[in-house]
């Protein structure tokens, strides 16, 4: 995250077509696709019905409608009923279980943000 950056240290992404300009390659990559015909971009189609998709991304979380929940990868909790489709939501999840004395938190040196995870700042 590009926090407390001076805007001129900030290395930007620029499209070649309009006025549109990102931090990350990738935004710069999915911004894109408003320049092309629907005929020139790359679908992503499901082999199961007539869904398509830009990203890749997008078609791996539509094939989860196909399956039947028991063909699903479950990520769980070990402290309680929760499951989800999402590693990342699970690693989230677990912090409400937790003390609040037993999070580590990460601070800002800059502003008075606090934050669990260490990448919500860029010095943490």
């Amino acid at each position: 995250m590009l926090i407390h950056k001076d805007p001129s240290e900030i290395e930007w992404f620029k499209c070649r077509l309009c006025d549109f300009k990102a931090k990350q390659k990738a935004d710069l990559g999915r911004h894109a696709l408003i320049h092309k015909n629907p005929s020139e971009i790359e679908w992503f189609k499901c082999h199961l019905c007539d869904f398509k998709a830009k990203h890749k991304g997008s078609l791996k979380t539509h094939t989860l409608i196909h399956k039947d929940s028991s063909e699903i990868e479950w990520f769980k909790c070990h402290l309680c009923d929760m499951k989800t489709k999402r590693k990342e939501a699970l690693k989230t999840h677990t912090v409400i279980h937790k003390d609040p004395s037993e999070i580590e938190w990460f601070k800002c040196r800059l502003c008075k943000t606090e934050s669990q995870f260490g990448e919500a700042c860029i010095d943490p």
